[in-house]
Formats: structure tokens, C-alpha cells, sequence
């Protein structure tokens, strides 16, 4: 497959594939927490850069039988800075990557 030309998306797809390694190696996450962040992975892309997957989605396809489990999850994800999210109250919430297409992605070593 050949690389997109748009300097932006072939450094979004570094980026992507560097947080894949990352991700999946880290010490720091519950196996749970790796599942749910490669769903995330495996769906943005240059020019997807929002998701707004509902719980139910998240759960079935995660194989995650409680909705606290995949919500601690999630905000094991945030602060390790593997996601990004925006919280909507009366709707589902929005979910980013750590990084776009402008810079390279580095890892946050916090805790």
C-alpha cells in the first residue's frame, strides 16, 4: 500500500502507529484499558480525527461486561494521555487521540 502524499496524513499515520507500540507495551495499563484504546485506534485516521462511540458499542465490541469497568478504563486512558476526552453531559462523549498530523506524537511519562 502506498503512502498517502499528504505530509499531514503520513505523519498522522506515524504518529498512530507510534501510539499503537506504545499503548501496547505500557506498563502502566490494565489489559482492559489496551483493548478499549486499540478499538480507538483502529478507527481514527487523517481525516477522522472525533469519535463519539456510545458505551453500548464500546462494551460489546471490548468484550467488557460492566459499564464502570469501561469507564475506568477510559479514564486510565486519559491520564496516561493515550486519549483525549470531552465530556457531553446530555450527549455521547467525544473521544481525540493525543496528537493530529502538525507534530510528532511523544509520549507523556506521567503518571
Amino acid at each position: 500500500m502506498d503512502e498517502p502524499a499528504d505530509p499531514s496524513a503520513v505523519l498522522f499515520w506515524k504518529n498512530r502507529n507510534h501510539w499503537l507500540y506504545e499503548l501496547a507495551r505500557d506498563v502502566r495499563l490494565k489489559p482492559v484499558s489496551v483493548r478499549v484504546g486499540l478499538l480507538f485506534g483502529t478507527f481514527f485516521g487523517p481525516d477522522r480525527d472525533y469519535l463519539t462511540p456510545g458505551y453500548d458499542w464500546l462494551m460489546k465490541n471490548g468484550h467488557i461486561k460492566s459499564r464502570t469497568t469501561l469507564s475506568q478504563a477510559l479514564k486510565e486512558l486519559e491520564a496516561t494521555g493515550y486519549l483525549v476526552m470531552e465530556r457531553n453531559w446530555h450527549h455521547r462523549n467525544g473521544y481525540r487521540l493525543p496528537f493530529d498530523g502538525e507534530a510528532e506524537w511523544l509520549k507523556s511519562h506521567s503518571p
